[in-house]
């Protein structure tokens, strides 16, 4: 809980250096856990996040270890669209890392044309900048530990939905098919997703008592 708080901070920083406003996108599923820190954190802020559902097979990019097939014939790029991502100057994208390849297609397929600001939970790709990897930097420990704990993100928070591979038309626009995950993977999820939210609650109420004695002080 506490670390995906202070990610967060982080972004939220990284948002003021860049004096972005508005959404800031989350890659679903694996950065749900980020998204739900940051709905608490953000709430009354300048910046607010929304999830998207960007994968390899959605933007039809081979994976040997999760070989879905999809066949979405670009409507991933349209569904983008909907989302208003290519109308921003500045999109700024939250993932859990690792190597970028879906970055990589956005950029060719949709933000030519676009200021594109990724960040990651744990990042193996050097031009893209990893949470983790900071802190072990600081820590002077291993980088690869940061890979371990990338992994643990994804143990203990079990994706309540399935991998994604479809995209339909709706009324209005476009949607990602979502079909539910087993019936453990949907307690364990939310019941974690509960520990997220009671973590970023606990955080910002603490903050605000402190800059209330402060407050008082003066």
């Amino acid at each position: 809980g506490p670390l995906l708080v202070a990610f967060n901070q982080t972004v939220e920083r990284y948002c003021q250096e860049l004096r972005h406003t508005g959404p800031v996108f989350f890659a679903l599923r694996d950065a749900v856990p980020l998204m739900k820190a940051a709905e608490v954190a953000w709430d009354g802020s300048a910046i607010y996040p929304v999830g998207v559902y960007a994968n390899r097979p959605l933007l039809q990019i081979e994976d040997e270890i999760s070989p879905e097939g999809s066949d979405v014939n670009g409507q991933m790029v349209e569904y983008l669209k909907k989302l208003g991502l290519d109308s921003l100057q500045n999109v700024m994208w939250v993932d859990t890392g690792a190597w970028g390849t879906v970055i990589k297609a956005m950029k060719l397929k949709l933000l030519q044309d676009n200021k594109f600001y990724p960040l990651f939970w744990y990042s193996h790709n050097p031009h893209i900048p990893g949470y983790i990897n900071s802190l072990a930097k600081m820590a002077g420990v291993d980088e690869s530990m940061g890979e371990v704990i990338n992994d643990t993100l994804e143990c203990v928070f079990p994706p309540v939905y399935l991998r994604p591979t479809e995209i339909v038309a709706a009324n209005p626009g476009l949607q990602v098919v979502l079909e539910r995950s087993n019936l453990l993977s949907q307690k364990w999820g939310n019941a974690a997703l509960e520990g997220v939210r009671a973590a970023a609650m606990y955080h910002k109420d603490k903050v605000i008592g402190n800059q209330a004695q402060v407050g008082a002080l003066h």
